[in-house]
């Protein structure tokens, strides 16, 4: 049985990290409370590379999608590219009452978000929006 090694502490006052991606050759995370990008140093630390994009407390998911890193939100939902240097830039704005983007993937060559509260799959239009393709499903 193998055992976890660390190898870089937490980032300043963050409590968790919610998804890894790998973009450009390297580890980036995103965080909460405070909603960040971070970048592994590649030996023992995390280095901020975005801050908390205005409101958003979460950054829940991280995808890479047309060679460029995409980050989904909550309280507000919102879809997120970074611009490669020092901040998110705002792709899709909250979805109907959507609060949280949980989960990111790429199919077909689109972006899908995994909803909370609702549940709901939806598609970012490739411009400035989410279009619902799945409304929640009772079990």
């Amino acid at each position: 049985m193998s055992n976890w090694i660390e190898k870089a502490p937490k980032h300043e006052s963050e409590e968790r990290m919610y998804s890894l991606a790998v973009y450009n050759d390297k580890l980036y995370g995103c965080t909460a409370p405070n909603g960040n990008l971070v970048e592994w140093n590649g030996t023992n630390a995390w280095v901020e590379k975005a801050p908390q994009h205005e409101s958003e407390e979460y950054l829940y998911s991280l995808i890479v999608y047309n060679d460029k890193l995409y980050g989904g939100t909550s309280p507000n939902s919102n879809l997120l590219e970074w611009n490669d240097v020092d901040a998110w830039v705002e792709k899709a704005p909250k979805h109907d009452s959507e609060t949280h983007i949980i989960i990111l993937a790429v199919y077909n060559d689109k972006i899908y978000g995994g909803t909370y509260p609702n549940s709901n799959l939806l598609e970012w239009n490739d411009v400035d929006a989410w279009v619902e393709k799945a409304p929640k499903h009772d079990l």
